[in-house]
């Protein structure tokens, strides 16, 4: 049996971590936003960055711009070496270094997913820095039904696998696309699992199936469900 607890903040679930990276698809973008908000509500010092590329969204200061009188104010920031096509590419990991020895919380996207909510990683994907203290694997639940072409970005790396991409995603098919692709990369890190878009799956009574079908050997230090959307969170423990 599962419980499901609902929470109001992300803030306390994460304030023991400093480096936080949040890999897959499905709504990593808004959760990194959403944790941020949280953290500077609670009066917290938060900054956004990437070892891929994300947005260059205000406020946002570029690698070679930082400066020790930027930081020691810890204002908050997106962190990018450079801006391509719009876009803030990652920093090195020295940068984030820097940044942890003055901000509370450092949120990096170590993924893309091109909007999709599952992706089938390549091989240098994800980007997951030695620092991370935590990597949180966000899927999106309306996959579920859909099929592989519709669902999975780069999905044609599947053919290989067998899986065809007419195919429909059904609990079973999805929770082995997570945790047999996505997953890829934490190594030896904690991780947690994001199921989002909680409000978009009809067959909501089902989620304990689905959770009950993961089978990693190595256990997530927590599940949520949720609608990042509609600032909904559960989390899911095993009772």
């Amino acid at each position: 049996m599962y419980h499901f607890q609902r929470r109001e903040s992300l803030c306390s679930l994460f304030n023991q971590y400093k480096f936080v990276t949040v890999i897959g698809a499905g709504g990593k973008t808004s959760l990194i936003e959403l944790l941020a908000h949280d953290f500077k509500e609670k009066g917290l010092s938060v900054a956004i960055t990437t070892t891929t590329k994300i947005y260059a969204k205000d406020p946002y200061v570029l690698e070679d711009s930082l400066r020790y009188d930027l930081l020691r104010s810890r204002p908050f920031i997106r962190v990018g070496k450079e801006i391509v096509n719009g876009k803030l590419h990652g920093i090195s990991e020295e940068t984030l270094v820097s940044l942890g020895n003055f901000y509370d919380l450092i949120l990096i996207e170590g993924d893309g997913a091109k909007g999709k909510p599952l992706k089938c990683p390549t091989d240098y994907e994800p980007v997951v820095p030695s620092v991370t203290d935590i990597v949180v694997l966000v899927c999106g639940l309306d996959a579920i039904n859909k099929t592989v072409e519709d669902s999975v970005f780069r999905w044609e790396l599947l053919r290989e696998k067998g899986i065809d991409g007419g195919e429909k995603i059904d609990e079973k098919r999805f929770v082995e696309l997570l945790c047999g692709y996505m997953l890829k990369g934490i190594n030896d890190k904690q991780y947690a699992i994001c199921f989002n878009k909680y409000d978009m799956w009809k067959n909501k009574r089902s989620i304990t199936s689905l959770i009950s079908l993961l089978t990693d050997s190595k256990k997530p230090e927590f599940i949520l469900v949720s609608s990042i959307l509609f600032r909904s969170f559960y989390i899911c423990t095993e009772l």
